[in-house]
């Protein structure tokens, strides 16, 4: 498999399980948090680092969008790779079978990336994940993870639908405040 054909596949299984390929990367949302999983090619070795990225939603009074920004240039606000009994899935100098290799990708959706995508999405179960070690929290984060602001999102539409619908964030001064239209 090379290169090429190897990040189709990974964007086929990514898209089975509800990622979305922008900007050389993969998203899944919710409304408190962003997951990023970015192919990084080695400079050391014919392989990839599957880099998962999570920003939250608030976290220093910033809101995150979908850009080439967030699958390339941070680390997000928690950050872990794949495990090291899948390494051999992004290694090309290692012999595996097409089949094999897209079977150990399904798999480590199904084992790894699954289970921590579902607990990524929220802020309480991302700090969970930094307390449990599998992901890395920068200190800046574990320090702000108690602080982190709600973040709403509202789709403002407007009612003779001459123009398109936009999404307006608000983040609220006070967390418990109540939002009133």
């Amino acid at each position: 498999m090379t290169s090429l054909e190897f990040k189709s596949t990974f964007d086929e299984v990514a898209k089975e399980h509800k990622f979305e390929k922008a900007h050389g990367g993969w998203f899944l949302e919710s409304p408190e948090c962003i997951v990023v999983l970015d192919l990084q090619k080695s400079n050391y070795g014919d392989h990839y680092e599957m880099n998962v990225k999570i920003y939250a939603q608030g976290m220093f009074g910033r809101t995150y969008a979908r850009c080439k920004d967030l699958v390339k240039q941070d680390i997000g606000n928690a950050f872990t790779r794949q495990p090291d009994e899948y390494r051999d899935v992004f290694d090309f100098s290692m012999l595996m079978d097409d089949n094999r290799r897209k079977h150990r990708l399904k798999e480590l959706f199904r084992v790894f990336i699954n289970p921590l995508t579902e607990k990524a999405l929220s802020r309480h179960g991302l700090k969970e994940l930094g307390a449990r070690g599998r992901v890395y929290l920068p200190p800046a984060v574990k320090a702000n993870c108690n602080h982190v602001k709600r973040v709403v999102r509202i789709l403002v539409c407007d009612a003779t639908l001459e123009t398109p619908p936009r999404v307006l964030t608000y983040i609220p001064s006070n967390a418990n405040a109540d939002i009133h239209l």
